[in-house]
């Protein structure tokens, strides 16, 4: 058994710590993990391939660190501090000083083959004591582990953009990750302060892209059926009385990123592939965004969000009633994805609605929604969308639970 030695924390240090985390990857993602853990006290070793990449997230995280101190988050003392424990490094993993190193995350491109070949040369490099976890957001973590010598020590985490400001992180240990492991990896997490979501067992893609993703996706096939994005906006906004909708969460996560997830989502990594047997091709892009998006590559993105000039010559009398039906939308795909994943046995209802309010800033969860709106009406809800779904001959489940649930009249616990 590995023993994993435990970890002090001390907010006022600079420079190495004695609780090094190490982030391979300085993109959006790894730069603000990189940067929620060095505001929390931890010492940290930034790796990128190249210098220019390096470079570009120092500059993210000047700029971060300049926004807090305007917002008065934190003094100009507190976040030069804050910079000094960030130790940026290229391509020089082999002649790391491993002594203090508590947990190594990766987070670079979803790439299977580029993550699964740095996974192998970390856990040859790294003591068996030090936590390795991988960022994925959308590929199959179980596969990534399964040319691991140290699986024992391998898990599963998903931060949230920009994780420097959003504390809530998805964890899952792996079919072989050990318990010694699993509970280092929240002893570290809670000291960075971060607002855990322990999922009950893994599959890939977690809980939260499955339900964010679909919804973008919903967002995408309004604005391919004609309704115009302003109104789209407004109406994911009203459906979880939350401060933005999913078009302007869609540019703030970026949108390469979120198209990428949602076509990984869509493919199966094999034949038996649970997403796939459940969701068929739910996750594909509308068929319009797809064919702009191979004539003009992300460029196509802005044409597609435009649409058609001829659609926006529409009775604005309408749009009261054409808003609530897309607000309607927006809840039926969140109340059939929360179910699913409750169904897969991934999460249990009050744990869903709570990381949604955490992740997403939702005023209520999707369950409790569902209770107070009754689980009948969800049902219809959910039922309605499904049959449009399927007059577009795209899949749309209904969880047996829900159903269920609707005929026995009972609500969804939260206690």
């Amino acid at each position: 058994m590995t023993d994993f030695n435990p970890i002090k924390n001390d907010k006022d240090s600079v420079g190495p710590s004695g609780n090094e985390i190490m982030v391979i990857g300085p993109g959006r993602m790894g730069t603000g993990i990189a940067l929620a853990f060095a505001q929390n006290g931890f010492s940290v070793i930034l790796f990128g391939r190249s210098q220019s990449s390096l470079e570009r997230s120092m500059g993210l995280i000047d700029q971060s660190l300049k926004e807090g101190i305007e917002k008065r988050v934190f003094s100009r003392e507190e976040a030069e501090k804050i910079k000094t424990r960030i130790l940026a490094r290229k391509n020089d993993l082999d002649n790391l000083e491993l002594d203090s190193i508590k947990m190594a995350i990766e987070a670079i491109d979803e790439d299977f083959k580029a993550k699964s070949e740095l996974l192998a040369q970390l856990d040859v490099l790294l003591f068996p004591s030090i936590i390795l976890a991988t960022a994925t957001s959308s590929l199959d973590a179980e596969k990534l582990s399964y040319h691991l010598k140290n699986p024992e020590r391998f898990l599963w985490t998903h931060f949230f953009y920009p994780a420097q400001k959003n504390k809530t992180v998805e964890l899952s240990p792996l079919e072989r990750t050990s318990i010694e492991a699993v509970n280092l990896a929240l002893e570290i997490l809670g000291q960075a302060r971060r607002e855990i979501i322990r999922l009950k067992k893994y599959r890939r893609g977690g809980v939260a892209n499955i339900i964010l993703i679909s919804l973008i996706l919903e967002a995408l096939r309004l604005i391919e059926e004609g309704f115009e994005a302003s109104l789209i906006e407004e109406a994911g906004r009203l459906a979880f009385d939350a401060p933005y909708g999913f078009i302007s969460l869609l540019s703030f996560i970026g949108i390469e990123t979120a198209l990428a997830a949602a076509s990984s989502l869509a493919q199966a990594s094999e034949p038996s592939d649970p997403l796939r047997l459940i969701y068929d091709n739910f996750f594909s892009l509308p068929f319009e965004l797809q064919q702009l998006l191979k004539k003009e590559g992300l460029d196509g993105f802005e044409t597609f969000l435009k649409g058609k000039e001829s659609k926006k010559n529409r009775d604005l009398h309408l749009d009261p009633l054409v808003l609530e039906l897309a607000r309607q939308r927006f809840q039926a795909v969140a109340f059939m994805t929360a179910a699913e994943v409750v169904e897969a046995g991934l999460i249990d209802p009050p744990a869903c609605d709570r990381l949604c309010q955490l992740a997403f800033q939702w005023s209520e969860g999707p369950f409790a929604k569902m209770n107070r709106m009754g689980i009948e009406a969800s049902l219809r809800l959910v039922t309605e969308r499904m049959e449009l779904s399927h007059r577009r001959e795209i899949n749309f489940p209904v969880p047996r639970n829900l159903i269920e649930k609707a005929q026995r009249k009972e609500l969804w616990p939260l206690s």
